[in-house]
């Protein structure tokens, strides 16, 4: 079975993918911008982009772009972000990217207060699963299966099961933060459930602190280039750039908004939290693109309990929705075995048993015991899906 997890945010575009028999997923990243081809600038070079061409509703798009490349472009920065056309590219480039013309299982994930909107949720679902066009050229690919769960519990999965399988993980409260471009995320996992009451969202993502240090620099400078041009600083390590014609460390303006405004965002997470003890949280599971900058606010937040950084934090959401196929495959592998049979006994009814057959009673108990099994490994999986809150 081959699964993808897709990580589409607003700032990176994350996929990781690969058959199940795989120990891990193949990840990749790509920046998140995506547009009609006329928004590329012109170079001298004859030399458009890195990006990858895709069709949207016939029209051609560039996808996987610096966003701050497109001119005249409006960033699609809002809550329906996953129905815009520069989703669609980027889901496209996706499903290019991995080369297979057949996508078995594609898992993705939404903001806690999205997932939690079981009508959004199923929309989404529906638009992403079917036979897609993607090129001017005509390659189709095939998505057959779509599941959307909670973006935290992406990273929550990553750190279980690439961390030795860290049993206080299950075993104990955890709070995931997911710090992304546009929001900042989280969940409270308790006894194996997700604690809805303490889940939610915020908007004090790296967006808003970009914004602020963009601020304190046109104050000291005069000017600043954008949050694009801060954003892809950030994206390739340097976290420098031109403001006129001198170099600015972007570094320590992150430090003086943390230190300004930190106190305010750890009182707005805890009034998000406030149904939560925090007394009762062992663990902290801390990830997204801009979890470093974070770190002092979720320690004010949760002094006493441990603190856990997923490794390559940008991608760890994309591995765990991979990794939450492979709990899925074989309650789906089941289902597909239960619907073939059921087609060809047809409405034959009981016959006459004969060499190799199965009578109707057999058939019956053997698909009463097929769901009780799945609904055991549905059990293994809730705490990972949030639908048991």
């Amino acid at each position: 079975m081959f699964i993808l997890g897709m990580d589409i945010g607003y700032s990176n575009l994350k996929i990781a993918f690969g058959e199940d028999s795989m120990e891990r997923p193949e990840t990749k990243i790509l920046p998140a911008g995506a547009a009609p081809e006329e928004f590329l600038p012109f170079s001298f070079m004859n030399r458009k982009s890195d990006g990858f061409f895709v069709t949207v509703k016939n029209e051609l798009f560039v996808a996987g772009i610096e966003p701050s490349l497109l001119e005249g472009w409006n960033r699609e920065l809002h809550g329906d972000y996953p129905f815009t056309p520069t989703y669609r590219a980027l889901f496209y480039t996706s499903l290019l990217l991995t080369g297979k013309k057949e996508i078995d299982l594609l898992v993705t994930g939404l903001p806690v207060n999205q997932f939690l909107d079981s009508s959004y949720r199923q929309k989404l679902m529906n638009s992403l699963k079917g036979v897609h066009r993607i090129t001017r050229s005509g390659r189709e690919v095939k998505v057959k299966n779509v599941a959307v769960i909670a973006q935290p519990m992406g990273s929550y999965l990553s750190a279980y099961l690439e961390e030795e399988e860290d049993k206080s993980l299950v075993e104990a409260t955890t709070l995931v933060f997911d710090v992304g471009f546009f929001s900042v995320d989280w969940v409270v996992i308790d006894n194996q459930n997700v604690v809805k009451s303490s889940s939610g969202t915020s908007i004090f993502a790296t967006s808003w602190l970009l914004e602020k240090v963009a601020d304190l620099i046109s104050h000291d400078y005069g000017s600043c280039p954008g949050l694009e041009k801060l954003e892809s600083a950030l994206r390739k390590d340097e976290g420098k750039i031109y403001v006129f014609s001198e170099k600015v460390n972007i570094y320590p303006y992150l430090q003086k908004v943390i230190k300004k405004y930190g106190a305010n965002i750890a009182a707005e997470l805890k009034r998000a939290l406030r149904f939560q003890r925090f007394d009762t949280i062992s663990n902290v599971v801390i990830t997204g693109g801009g979890s470093e900058f974070y770190r002092e606010v979720i320690e004010k937040i949760t002094p006493r309990s441990r603190l856990i950084f997923v490794d390559d934090p940008v991608t760890a959401n994309a591995r765990g929705f991979w990794y939450y196929g492979l709990i899925l495959k074989e309650e789906l592998e089941r289902s597909e075995k239960l619907k073939e049979k059921s087609e060809n006994i047809g409405n034959a009814g009981d016959v006459e048993k004969g060499p190799g057959e199965e009578t109707e009673a057999e058939r019956d108990k053997e698909a009463g015991e097929a769901e009780e099994k799945a609904e055991k490994r549905e059990e293994a999986g809730e705490m990972v899906s949030g639908y048991k809150v």
